[in-house]
């Protein structure tokens, strides 16, 4: 007997974004969700002066309560939800002396 494997159509594994906008804001990095170290890939969250947002891209680097500037696209995706797709992120100074102090002592 034959029996054939048909595979949903590309359209039904795809990921649709639903809208899309510039992001460019300064940023401190809440949390992470997930980071491959080999390639500097990250999923984080973060909040801007207005709203938290889900950062996606190369963003290993960051780590969670360093401000960075962030620019890229805010999208919709369709299975994920609303996250800014990172095209640039560069690392900011500290705001204040007890943050450049807890930098400047860390391990």
């Amino acid at each position: 007997s034959f029996s054939a494997q048909i595979a949903a159509p590309a359209c039904l594994r795809a990921k649709f974004i639903l809208m899309a906008e510039p992001f460019d804001h300064e940023v401190t990095i809440r949390r992470q969700r997930f980071a491959n170290t080999d390639n500097g890939f990250a999923v984080l969250d973060a909040d801007t002066a207005d709203d938290p947002v889900v950062l996606v891209g190369p963003l290993a680097h960051l780590e969670i309560g360093e401000r960075a500037h962030v620019t890229g696209t805010r999208v919709t995706n369709s299975r994920f939800g609303e996250q800014v797709q990172v095209s640039a992120a560069r690392p900011l100074p500290p705001e204040d002396r007890t943050a450049l102090n807890r930098q400047s002592f860390a391990p």
